[in-house]
């Protein structure tokens, strides 16, 4: 075992770029773009320059929209289903679901899945309750031995900390700690691959004897365990907002025209309103002084459209149908950009998603049904000592993607497919509201077939107002 984890941990070392990377990524869906744009710029502009052009940086989050955009799946919950196991199945389920605010905190799993095309989840006590948290993606590691599939893992590495030792000269060093997760064994190791004694878990023992329902997996790459860092990200979220700032920097200039002369003496003019630039002729030159003008010239409309198109392409490499947008001009640009993010399509890529987080919760749930309640419960640990049943599974599915419309817009467009007799009503309400069980539906479908009315008695004759000698108004008291 000792060389297996000295293995994963001089990989994970290799790997310490991409979780680099993933750091800046992170930082970026926090809000914190301004810092990257700043570094671009720097490398592209004297300091003098850059100076001019740092108050006009435009850090405009697209990464931020767009994630949002795509990250929908679990806004509209999905249905999970006990199959082959009892009523008290179903309700032990749905409390986990309840307890762990599992929608909730899949919905930010599913951000890290479509900033970093994977998504790791832990599950955990608190309080005797079962909770879930995503994990970041710039802190964690996987490995697999997997011979049959590489795209499973059988080793996840997170950290744990760190320890102060003493170097070989007397000082203070401080040594990172993991957790190291197998189906056999939970570790704790340092850097060098050390193993470090737990008094809680002195043997390092995996009491629950699987990987499978600690953690749920979900991973976008049908190739590799841990897929390649997207090269255009990152670029793509920088440039963007580094295009609009140069149109703003280029704006600044425009306003001002430059003075020029020629021979001329330049001692009283005034250097307005932002530049004068003095040239000289020969000597032996018979020319009369002149004063001239230029004027910048940046063709707005032309880099407006140029951003807009790499916005366009950009969405496309990333499976999103981009809102239309045509005649743009400096006048509606903001608005044009803004309507082609708003409008984009990610119907396509939301179902594909659907698919992935179906199939990866339903193994999940086995795992956490089977192998980490039952240990809970022996130990008391858990507030609910009900087990599931030995056959029992769940099956989850998400609501059919469709294109984000506005409630009013579904429902005329429903209402006309049921007048023209394409679809009846009880499908018309399962598309208007995809997240309604079986029951709920037929509870709906019930009270709109047998309305309860109620019957209102007439309000009491209200008592007379009877104005007292100061005349104010008083009640009569019967």
């Amino acid at each position: 075992m000792s060389v297996l984890i000295k293995e994963i941990l001089s990989q994970q070392k290799d790997y310490a770029p991409t979780l680099k990377h993933n750091e800046n990524l992170l930082c970026i869906l926090e809000g914190e773009l301004l810092k990257f744009i700043e570094s671009h710029l720097k490398e592209e502009f004297s300091e003098k320059s850059f100076k001019n052009i740092q108050p006009r940086i435009a850090p405009i989050n697209f990464l931020k929209r767009i994630i949002d955009k795509t990250s929908k799946i679990y806004q509209q919950n999905p249905q999970r289903v006990i199959v082959d196991g009892t009523d008290q199945d179903q309700e032990l389920l749905d409390w986990y679901v309840k307890s762990m605010r599992l929608n909730s905190k899949l919905n930010t799993g599913n951000e890290y899945f479509n900033t970093f095309k994977t998504n790791l989840n832990q599950v955990y006590l608190d309080d005797m309750k079962p909770k879930v948290r995503p994990i970041a993606n710039d802190r964690f590691f996987l490995y697999s031995t997997n011979m049959i599939d590489r795209t499973v893992p059988t080793e996840v590495l997170l950290p744990f900390g760190q320890d102060m030792r003493k170097d070989a000269r007397g000082n203070d060093v401080k040594v990172d700690l993991f957790k190291l997760y197998s189906d056999d064994q939970i570790l704790i190791v340092d850097d060098a691959g050390d193993v470090i004694s737990n008094p809680e878990n002195p043997e390092g023992i995996n009491p629950f004897g699987s990987l499978n329902g600690l953690f749920m997996y979900v991973n976008r790459s049908t190739n590799f365990l841990l897929p390649p860092m997207d090269s255009d990200t990152m670029r793509m979220t920088v440039l963007i907002p580094v295009l609009l700032s140069d149109l703003n920097y280029a704006v600044k200039y425009q306003a001002f025209s430059i003075l020029y002369g020629i021979d001329v003496d330049d001692e009283n003019l005034a250097k307005s309103p932002d530049a004068f630039w003095m040239f000289k002729t020969d000597p032996g030159d018979d020319k009369k002084p002149e004063l001239g003008q230029i004027k910048p010239q940046v063709d707005i409309t032309d880099v407006i459209q140029l951003i807009t198109t790499e916005l366009s392409m950009w969405l496309n490499s990333r499976n999103i149908r981009p809102g239309s947008v045509s005649d743009l001009s400096a006048e509606n640009m903001i608005s044009g950009i803004s309507k082609l993010v708003d409008e984009m399509d990610t119907s396509d890529e939301r179902q594909k998603q659907a698919e992935l987080y179906s199939s990866a919760e339903e193994d999940w749930w086995s795992g956490l049904m089977h192998n980490v309640h039952p240990y809970w419960v022996s130990q008391n640990s858990i507030e609910m000592s009900q087990l599931f049943s030995p056959n029992a599974r769940v099956e989850v599915t998400f609501p059919e993607q469709l294109p984000m419309l506005r409630r009013g817009q579904i429902v005329n467009d429903l209402k006309t497919e049921v007048e023209a007799g394409f679809i009846s009503r009880e499908s018309a309400m399962k598309k208007l509201n995809p997240e309604w069980t079986e029951k709920r539906l037929n509870q709906e479908l019930a009270s709109i077939e047998n309305p309860i009315t109620l019957e209102v008695e007439p309000d009491a004759t209200p008592d007379p107002i009877i104005e007292d000698d100061d005349g104010g108004a008083t009640a009569s008291i019967n």
